[in-house]
């Protein structure tokens, strides 16, 4: 196993094996921040319980931004 963290194209950290956790950290928060979902994904955007159906779906459509691009770093995928 590397102890370096590889970079997809798009410069997310792919196949991390849990080296360098403050590195990856924040390159996750460069990519939350490229598609307009870091403050979902640092939870300081959250559904509120009388939040009306855009509302909804708003949020469900950044927490699978934020799922996509996780698994994308664990497993090596690349995103666009």
């Amino acid at each position: 196993m590397s102890s370096k963290v590889e970079l997809n194209k798009n410069g997310r950290p792919v196949n991390w094996h849990g080296q360098c956790w403050t590195y990856y950290k924040r390159m996750m928060e460069f990519g939350f921040a490229d598609k307009d979902v870091l403050e979902y994904a640092t939870g300081k955007e959250t559904l509120a319980s009388s939040a009306d159906d855009a509302a909804k779906k708003k949020f469900a459509d950044a927490q699978m931004k934020v799922e996509h691009l996780i698994m994308a770093s664990v497993t090596g995928l690349v995103s666009s």
